[in-house]
């Protein structure tokens, strides 16, 4: 079964990755476009093509040589903070990129399984009384991050619908896991404690607001359920991944470091 993983070298990209070379039947194809320190060890198990997806020709191209049956599009500015200091940035990577790789699957692979990875971040606004949310809960994007994530969302249904290509949706809500950046929280805080204990800094961690509510689930439950998606789910559908579970973030901390 030939698989291409967009996004390989990211942080669930490595370990959904690590999860599918250990599948024998899989043939695994990853597209990385700078670093790939995190599949390093992975290389002689793997085959990788090293580009950059907002060239429209060189994934038509990488498309029609792999000719992939299951495509996992993990590839996305994933800064939500940032994307407030770069909109257009954000929008090119996620919107721009899914639409060359959707264009090259539809013209090469129209069997292609696809899937494409939404985010919470659609539902944005959400009101208490919509909790817990559902995939039908009203978008209300509340980001430039959050409005590119519903245009990958929209567009992965509409290749669906106007085309049949069967994609499917998967809107994650919060992962966690070893070797995440510390451009997110949980992270952040296990570095600023790392280095008090180390002492680099002051014995002091800086925090946001710890009273928030969220849905934290380890990256490796998480691509597990990506692979199962795209293997068993329905075509044009959007699934909600997470553990269904709100976790109080002061909480969820002292866990993780523990």
């Amino acid at each position: 079964m030939r698989v291409l993983l967009t996004g390989i070298a990211g942080f669930a990209g490595s370990y959904l990755a690590e999860y599918l070379v250990g599948i024998e039947d899989v043939e695994l194809h990853g597209i990385v476009h700078r670093h790939d320190r995190r599949i390093h060890h992975l290389q002689h198990r793997l085959h990788l093509h090293r580009g950059d997806l907002r060239n429209a020709l060189w994934v038509s191209e990488t498309v029609q040589t792999i000719q992939p049956e299951i495509a996992l599009h993990l590839a996305a500015w994933s800064d939500v903070g940032g994307s407030w200091q770069q909109p257009w940035t954000t929008y090119e990577l996620n919107i721009q990129c899914q639409l060359n790789l959707l264009e090259a699957l539809l013209r090469w692979t129209p069997s292609c399984r696809t899937l494409i990875v939404s985010s919470n971040e659609v539902y944005g606004l959400v009101e208490p009384e919509e909790l817990p949310i559902a995939e039908t809960t009203t978008l209300r994007p509340n980001s430039p991050y959050g409005v590119s994530k519903v245009a990958q969302d929209m567009m992965g249904y509409q290749y669906y619908a106007s085309h049949r290509l069967p994609v499917l949706r998967a809107r994650s809500f919060n992962h966690l896991g070893p070797g995440q950046s510390d451009d997110f929280a949980a992270s952040a805080f296990a570095r600023q404690i790392a280095e008090i204990e180390a002492g680099m800094r002051e014995p002091l961690v800086r925090v946001g607001n710890l009273s928030a509510q969220r849905d934290f689930t380890d990256v490796r439950d998480v691509v597990r359920a990506y692979w199962l998606l795209a293997t068993h789910g329905a075509g044009g559908e959007c699934y909600n991944v997470g553990s269904g579970v709100p976790a109080q973030s002061a909480h969820c901390w002292i866990c993780c470091w523990n």
